[in-house]
């Protein structure tokens, strides 16, 4: 399968964080643009034109590292988000008072006032990477959820009424850490722990982070019933869902390797949701939004197959790029050729299905039932169009076992993010070197 001009073997994620780590470069009015719509986020959120510059101190580096920690992962999906948040308000608040604590006068002064400012911004900053990272995909209208083809999307559009607004939905990320704040100010130990900790060089932090993060959702009453004005608990797990939710609806490729990731995420967010205290109304509408953002990128996925095939299948005579403009003449030229015999969906998506309803599995026969599904993506790997090309049974099979194994990783490693009880945890792990020992024909 191609998918505009792509290969069928190319891969990619739009909501992949680039070299987080880069030093802050960008002018200060980019600081809350909007991502355009593909997922991206600005990860260069302290900026440089303001009169109180960042400097290579110490404290301002461990207030970078607190407020982008998370991005540095490679399972960006599997942030949590009070997790993160959590940190920053601990940490920002042990290293404010350390500038209190060895400084002092004019010096202390403008010490603080440069931290509380750069304090700020990475407030918003975080605030606008949270709204960005989940609005398109939790709206169902993002363009990659369309493999990029405007058309489809504005066609879309015309029946569409957005979940979120981007810029408000932000607006509660920010009032969600100032709360934080201004709890953990209350709620921080007497003078001579909090010493104890300042002068430890921050042993003991850890602990009220649990704790700042256990006084939020005491603070709860009710559940949300509407996504204007969520409470901590829906908002929280709102953004962990849309998260795990997202990579394979953001990724474009083979329909082989897209339409399992989808599964599995599905598999992901449904276990999730089945293990949080999220209000039911928020449950309920995180599964109805991601089930339209599936059905659509499914859609789309199988259109573009069926353009491959029939280019293909005709031996090249009909004329047509996959990067023109979807008119309406190709679009029934394709649909006609979609109900014909001739064409042949691919395996993947049953595959997908199949995945999808692992969260509803019995745990006692989870692990039997995710390797069987394994086995399957496998064959579907080995099997589909023109997968790695023609470079020999060796190299398509170790193709196949390193994306079983990856499926695997990250399942483990979604286990080991569930707050659910240790012993539980144990019938959902799947032995990790799976892939290289199931018996497929090639």
């Amino acid at each position: 399968m191609s998918v505009s001009g792509i290969q069928p073997t190319t891969i990619y994620n739009k909501s992949s964080i680039s070299n987080p780590q880069t030093p802050p470069t960008t002018q200060i009015n980019q600081l809350t643009q909007e991502s355009g719509g593909d997922n991206s986020v600005n990860t260069d959120p302290v900026q440089s034109t303001s009169s109180y510059v960042f400097d290579s101190s110490k404290i301002t580096q461990e207030l970078r590292d607190a407020a982008l920690g998370p991005l540095s992962s490679s399972s960006y999906w599997s942030i949590k988000l009070e997790n993160w948040t959590s940190n920053f308000v601990v940490k920002q608040a042990y290293l404010r008072d350390q500038i209190i604590k060895n400084t002092d006068g004019e010096e202390q002064k403008k010490q603080l006032q440069r931290f509380d400012y750069e304090s700020e911004l990475y407030v918003d900053w975080i605030a606008n990477v949270a709204s960005n990272s989940i609005t398109d995909i939790m709206n169902g209208d993002a363009r990659v959820i369309f493999n990029e083809i405007e058309s489809e999307r504005e066609k879309f559009l015309e029946n569409f009424t957005p979940i979120f607004n981007k810029e408000g939905l932000k607006q509660q990320f920010v009032d969600m850490i100032h709360a934080e704040q201004e709890l953990f100010s209350q709620s921080k130990p007497n003078d001579a722990e909090w010493d104890k900790i300042l002068t430890s060089g921050g042993v003991g932090l850890e602990q009220l982070e649990k704790k700042l993060k256990t006084e939020m959702l005491n603070q709860q009453a009710g559940d949300s019933v509407s996504f204007d004005k969520l409470n901590y608990r829906d908002l929280v797990g709102t953004f962990n869902a849309f998260k795990m939710g997202s990579y394979g609806l953001s990724t474009i490729g083979s329909t082989e390797l897209i339409f399992p990731r989808i599964g599995l995420d599905q598999a992901m967010v449904g276990l999730y949701l089945a293990n949080t205290s999220m209000s039911s109304f928020v449950k309920n509408k995180i599964t109805e939004t991601l089930d339209r953002a599936v059905d659509n990128k499914i859609k789309i996925q199988n259109f573009q197959d069926a353009m491959w095939s029939l280019r293909l299948g005709s031996g090249g005579k009909e004329r047509f790029s996959f990067n023109q403009p979807l008119t309406d003449e190709l679009r029934l030229k394709v649909e006609r050729y979609m109900k014909s015999d001739d064409y042949k969906a691919s395996p993947s998506q049953i595959i997908q299905e199949q995945l999808a309803k692992l969260s509803t599995i019995n745990s006692k026969l989870f692990v039997q039932n995710f390797l069987n599904l394994q086995q399957q993506v496998k064959q579907s790997l080995l099997s589909g169009p023109e997968i790695l090309g023609d470079v020999g049974k060796d190299k398509k099979v170790a193709f196949a076992d390193s994306i079983t194994r990856g499926y695997t990783d990250d399942w483990n490693k979604f286990i080991d993010y569930l707050s659910i009880d240790e012993s539980a945890k144990k019938d959902y792990y799947v032995p990790t070197r799976i892939g290289d020992t199931l018996d497929v024909k090639v």
